[in-house]
């Protein structure tokens, strides 16, 4: 391998270069099982050039972004398999990540829960507890029995309450009024 002089030995993208190089191609290397030993490799252009490396990703955006194998996780170190990711994108990009299909589209579990605006845990324990997929993943623009929820049957909590921008169904608020007024007239002997 020809020596190169590109002056910038000591920026964070030449040190993930060969980070990158040492798990792939060094078997000494504390990471290699998950990397090289699995059969993950750099293309040759990028071994043997730091100067092709960042000629093809570029520099980082932020010091947060790291080097991602993306869209394939189980791909190679190679230019269209690679990003500067920020760590929120490295994690939904995991292999120990959930990922469910639902409605045609998959995703990984804290995407849907966020979706569906409840916690990543309180989803998992609902798929733990064996709740039908239909029940857990329901369509966010409907209420829990199946309104749509919009126009004249949507109503927002006001900023002012401590319940700001709740979606509230309509119909199930006269529903369970309708209950309410009958329960209590059973009470009073009405």
């Amino acid at each position: 391998m020809a020596r190169e002089y590109h002056g910038k030995k000591s920026t964070p993208e030449y040190h993930t270069w060969k980070n990158m190089r040492r798990r792939c191609c060094d078997s000494k290397n504390q990471d290699w099982h998950r990397y090289g030993g699995r059969g993950i490799t750099v293309c040759p252009e990028w071994r043997s050039s730091f100067t092709a490396f960042l000629g093809d990703l570029g520099e980082r955006p932020t010091s947060k972004h790291t080097l991602d194998r993306y869209p394939d996780r189980d791909g190679n170190y190679e230019p269209g398999n690679c990003r500067w990711a920020t760590p929120a994108e490295q994690a939904r990009n995991s292999s120990r990540n959930h990922w469910i299909t639902f409605k045609g589209q998959t995703r990984c579990l804290q995407d849907w829960a966020t979706e569906l605006g409840v916690t990543h845990e309180c989803l998992r324990k609902r798929i733990k507890a064996g709740v039908p997929l239909i029940g857990r993943l329901r369509d966010p623009n409907r209420c829990r029995h199946g309104h749509l929820l919009a126009g004249d049957n949507l109503y927002c909590m006001p900023m002012t309450s401590n319940q700001a921008g709740t979606r509230i169904c309509k119909t199930c608020k006269r529903e369970d009024m309708a209950r309410f007024l009958i329960r209590r007239g059973k009470r009073r002997g009405g």
